[in-house]
């Protein structure tokens, strides 16, 4: 295991919300966005994309979440504005249930964490 991966891991243990609210903790909120502020444009290609996307699956994982699951929406477009039932999807903590913005977001998180241990 690397040590980027196991600052992963340890990271992902503190994201976890012990009440299944779905949100991130106020001061790993602070952190990431301090991170966010500090990146440059280069910073997002000097990592690898599977990198990264392992990095936003493990942070899925600790809320719940499947990176995998493919949501109802992306199954059947025709759906919206239907009804995903999946607690375990992608989007299932987000209001407006977009698996898209929701991956965005996870992916924006592990660019934050993976700057954090270069």
């Amino acid at each position: 295991m690397t040590e980027t991966t196991t600052l992963l891991r340890d990271i992902a243990d503190e994201v976890r919300d012990p009440d299944g609210a779905g949100t991130l903790p106020a001061d790993l909120m602070e952190r990431i966005d301090e991170a966010l502020a500090r990146q440059s444009p280069q910073s997002d290609d000097s990592l690898a994309d599977q990198e990264v996307e392992e990095a936003a699956a493990l942070i899925a994982k600790s809320q719940g979440l499947n990176w995998n699951e493919t949501c109802a929406y992306e199954a059947d477009p025709d759906a919206w504005p239907g009804f995903c039932d999946s607690s375990t999807c992608i989007a299932a903590h987000f209001e407006d249930h977009d698996p898209d913005w929701a991956r965005k977001y996870y992916l924006a998180i592990a660019r934050a964490v993976l700057d954090l241990t270069r």
